[in-house]
Protein backbone atom coordinates (compact mmCIF):
# COMPACT_ATOMS: atom_id res chain seq x y z
CA UNK A 1 0.00 0.00 0.00
CA UNK A 2 1.48 3.41 -0.83
CA UNK A 3 1.81 6.02 1.68
CA UNK A 4 0.70 9.35 1.17
CA UNK A 5 3.35 12.38 2.37
CA UNK A 6 2.20 16.45 2.83
CA UNK A 7 5.14 18.80 3.21
CA UNK A 8 4.07 21.88 3.74
CA UNK A 9 6.75 25.02 2.80
CA UNK A 10 7.23 28.54 2.98
CA UNK A 11 9.74 30.13 0.55
CA UNK A 12 13.03 32.06 2.31
CA UNK A 13 13.05 36.12 2.22
CA UNK A 14 14.12 37.25 -1.43
CA UNK A 15 13.36 33.92 -2.51
CA UNK A 16 10.62 34.48 -5.62
CA UNK A 17 7.68 32.34 -6.95
CA UNK A 18 9.17 32.16 -10.73
CA UNK A 19 12.74 31.29 -9.05
CA UNK A 20 10.58 28.29 -6.99
CA UNK A 21 8.98 27.24 -8.97
CA UNK A 22 11.78 27.09 -11.94
CA UNK A 23 13.39 24.55 -9.65
CA UNK A 24 10.55 22.48 -8.76
CA UNK A 25 9.90 21.87 -12.76
CA UNK A 26 13.56 22.20 -13.46
CA UNK A 27 15.00 20.18 -10.68
CA UNK A 28 13.02 18.43 -8.02
CA UNK A 29 10.28 17.12 -10.43
CA UNK A 30 13.22 15.77 -12.73
CA UNK A 31 14.81 13.65 -9.63
CA UNK A 32 11.73 12.69 -8.38
CA UNK A 33 10.81 11.25 -11.90
CA UNK A 34 14.30 9.20 -11.26
CA UNK A 35 13.14 7.47 -7.98
CA UNK A 36 11.87 3.91 -7.45
CA UNK A 37 10.33 5.14 -3.93
CA UNK A 38 8.14 7.82 -5.56
CA UNK A 39 4.84 6.57 -7.14
CA UNK A 40 3.51 10.39 -7.49
CA UNK A 41 4.43 13.81 -6.77
CA UNK A 42 3.23 17.46 -7.35
CA UNK A 43 3.48 20.75 -5.74
CA UNK A 44 0.72 23.28 -5.40
CA UNK A 45 1.09 26.96 -4.64
CA UNK A 46 -1.29 27.42 -1.80
CA UNK A 47 -3.62 30.44 -2.24
CA UNK A 48 -6.16 30.91 0.38
CA UNK A 49 -6.03 29.14 3.91
CA UNK A 50 -8.13 28.76 6.61
CA UNK A 51 -7.61 28.49 10.58
CA UNK A 52 -7.31 24.31 10.23
CA UNK A 53 -3.73 24.83 8.44
CA UNK A 54 -2.14 26.38 11.69
CA UNK A 55 2.02 27.84 11.99
CA UNK A 56 1.95 29.23 8.68
CA UNK A 57 1.79 31.31 6.56
CA UNK A 58 2.59 28.43 3.79
CA UNK A 59 3.24 29.28 0.48
CA UNK A 60 3.63 25.20 -0.87
CA UNK A 61 2.16 21.81 0.02
CA UNK A 62 3.75 19.16 -1.60
CA UNK A 63 1.76 16.10 -1.88
CA UNK A 64 4.06 12.44 -2.54
CA UNK A 65 2.91 9.64 -2.84
CA UNK A 66 5.80 6.67 -1.54
CA UNK A 67 5.77 2.91 -1.57
CA UNK A 68 8.16 2.66 1.55
CA UNK A 69 9.01 5.59 4.10
CA UNK A 70 12.24 3.95 4.98
CA UNK A 71 13.32 3.37 1.41
CA UNK A 72 11.84 6.76 0.34
CA UNK A 73 14.39 8.47 3.40
CA UNK A 74 17.05 6.44 2.25
CA UNK A 75 16.98 7.18 -2.11
CA UNK A 76 15.78 10.84 -0.83
CA UNK A 77 19.17 11.71 0.73
CA UNK A 78 21.28 10.12 -1.57
CA UNK A 79 19.74 12.72 -4.89
CA UNK A 80 21.00 15.79 -2.50
CA UNK A 81 18.42 18.10 -4.19
CA UNK A 82 19.09 21.16 -3.10
CA UNK A 83 15.97 23.14 -1.84
CA UNK A 84 17.49 24.26 0.99
CA UNK A 85 18.33 27.41 -0.95
CA UNK A 86 14.60 28.20 -1.99
CA UNK A 87 12.82 27.35 1.29
CA UNK A 88 12.17 25.89 4.38
CA UNK A 89 10.20 22.78 4.73
CA UNK A 90 8.80 22.77 8.56
CA UNK A 91 5.71 20.93 8.44
CA UNK A 92 6.12 17.27 7.12
CA UNK A 93 2.52 15.43 7.36
CA UNK A 94 1.35 11.55 6.05
CA UNK A 95 -2.02 10.98 6.07
CA UNK A 96 -5.30 13.53 4.68
CA UNK A 97 -5.29 17.04 5.63
CA UNK A 98 -8.27 19.12 5.13
CA UNK A 99 -8.57 20.38 1.14
CA UNK A 100 -6.56 23.78 0.34
CA UNK A 101 -6.89 25.33 -1.88
CA UNK A 102 -4.09 25.78 -4.58
CA UNK A 103 -2.31 25.43 -8.05
CA UNK A 104 -0.56 22.90 -9.35
CA UNK A 105 3.19 24.39 -9.97
CA UNK A 106 3.41 23.02 -13.71
CA UNK A 107 -0.20 23.58 -14.47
Amino acid sequence: MAIVRYVLAKLKPGVSREDYERFEREVDYVVAGRLKTIVSYRTHRITATDARLAGGPWDYIERIEITDRAAYDTELAAAGVGFQEYGTRPVQKHGTPGAVPGRDVLG
